[in-house]
């Protein structure tokens, strides 16, 4: 169950009124945490989700929504499971630090537009890794674009769009007969495994 939010009063402070406590954001908490501890945090019920495609089209769903840290290779090396309402900067941070434990070989982080944050650029830098994510324009300051070598980089990125195109049209990712976020997880774990194994036999 969801608590009630507190209605704010209008207009301008009273003298002497007490100022008003600054709300400490779920990334900011992340930043302090272990990868175990953010993940915890993180809801898991089944709910739903909305998207907007690449051709500019509203997608909603019913369900989960699988989150990938994928290497060049394509091998993924860090997953997590949420609600399919949980925007996709939540779970940045703790696979960026989930990876960081398992691999001392990462070097550069690329996400889209969608992970336009502050903090998730800091913390990139706080592990050593260097941030390519798209700008986001913004009403103060239009988007930042890519230098040539950062464009270049940026275009190994397919390779989130290949991994989970074959999970969806090869191993069952795209209709899954089990409920529960556990069976759902093991579900998914299964078509993972299978495409962790096959990018490594081509390393």
């Amino acid at each position: 169950k969801k608590e009630p939010r507190q209605k704010k009063k209008r207009g301008r402070k009273k003298s002497g009124e007490p100022a008003a406590e600054k709300v400490v954001t779920r990334l900011e908490m992340q930043r302090e945490q272990t990868w175990q501890e953010a993940l915890g945090e993180l809801p898991k019920i089944c709910d739903f989700g909305s998207k907007l495609s690449s051709s500019g089209y509203l997608h909603h769903w019913k369900g989960y929504k699988l989150h990938v840290d994928i290497a060049d290779d394509g091998v993924p090396i860090s997953v997590c499971l949420t609600s399919a309402s949980t925007h996709d900067t939540q779970a940045a941070i703790p696979l960026m630090k989930m990876t960081d434990s398992r691999t001392f070989a990462t070097l550069y982080e690329l996400m889209d537009r969608g992970y336009d944050a502050r903090v998730i650029k800091e913390v990139c830098e706080e592990l050593g890794h260097v941030p390519l994510i798209q700008g986001k324009a913004r009403a103060t300051s239009p988007a930042k674009p890519f230098d040539f070598a950062e464009e270049q980089r940026f275009k190994n990125r397919t390779v989130v769009e290949r991994f989970f195109a074959d999970l969806k049209d090869n191993h069952c990712g795209r209709n899954i007969r089990v409920r529960g976020w556990k069976k759902v997880l093991m579900h998914l774990m299964f078509g993972i495994l299978a495409i962790f194994a096959s990018a490594v036999m081509r390393i």
